[in-house]
């Protein structure tokens, strides 16, 4: 029997992602207790678990540099940039929600709670407020950049494939720094925009306009009356209804 030397450990060491990714992780209801803005969140992980699964695998056949293309910033960045406009879409869709129920309950005209509704201009504030954690986590998407520089130039030295290792775990790391910020800001803007929830709920259409036309047609049946009584002329435009009526008295 030909005896057979030691399995060559892989050259490069894709750690799990569930540590350093952290609350995006983690099952649960989340601080917003919104269940869609939680598919969101597991979305996100799950392609960030996916890719490092396929980088694990490759790693394992020694493909380092396909390992890392399955980890590249771009993949980082892709994932989040999905996330982050569908959160803003979802809070959007919440608060215009909100907004429909309040102005339902105090029965404010459509075109003027249309009015109240986020502008569109405020709807990409919304997305900005929610994507704050990008600039940190580009920060780290460069760091990785860096990292997988240093393991072409260094061939694949044991020093540049643990920094990329540890750039990963960066990037890990600020994605759930990134998404905590986001979900602070979703707190932050519901309760930004409860105060004009609260007053389209509150609206009561004004009485002045129904006063107004209840002393006009108040003043018209009286007109109308005096004339078709015979109290007084009534005008030429008026003659032959008044004269027709009279008739048949």
């Amino acid at each position: 029997m030909t005896a057979t030397g030691p399995r060559q450990a892989p050259s490069l060491i894709v750690a799990e992602l569930g540590g350093p990714l952290g609350a995006v992780a983690v099952s649960g209801p989340g601080r917003t207790g919104d269940p869609v803005l939680e598919r969101i969140r597991l979305g996100l992980a799950s392609e960030l678990f996916d890719a490092a699964g396929r980088a694990r695998r490759l790693a394992r056949e020694h493909e380092v540099e396909q390992a890392m293309a399955e980890l590249a910033s771009g993949v980082w960045r892709q994932a989040w940039e999905r996330a982050v406009p569908a959160a803003a879409e979802r809070l959007v869709d919440v608060l215009g929600r909100r907004f429909t129920a309040a102005g339902r309950e105090s029965r404010m005209p459509a075109p003027m709670l249309k009015r109240c509704l986020p502008s569109e201009s405020e709807r990409l504030a919304i997305a900005a407020h929610l994507g704050k954690g990008t600039r940190r986590l580009e920060d780290a998407l460069e760091e990785l950049d860096g990292a997988v520089a240093r393991v072409a130039a260094s061939r694949r030295e044991p020093e540049g494939l643990a920094a990329w290792g540890k750039a990963v775990e960066l990037c890990a790391r600020r994605v759930e720094a990134a998404w905590l910020d986001l979900e602070d800001a979703v707190l932050r803007e519901r309760d930004r925009w409860a105060a004009e929830i609260e007053a389209v709920r509150r609206w009561r259409r004004p009485k002045w306009p129904m006063m107004i036309l209840s002393f006009a047609v108040a003043a018209a049946a009286v007109y109308l009356g005096l004339v078709f009584g015979g109290f007084i002329d009534p005008p030429e435009w008026l003659r032959p209804l008044a004269e027709y009526w009279w008739e048949r008295l």
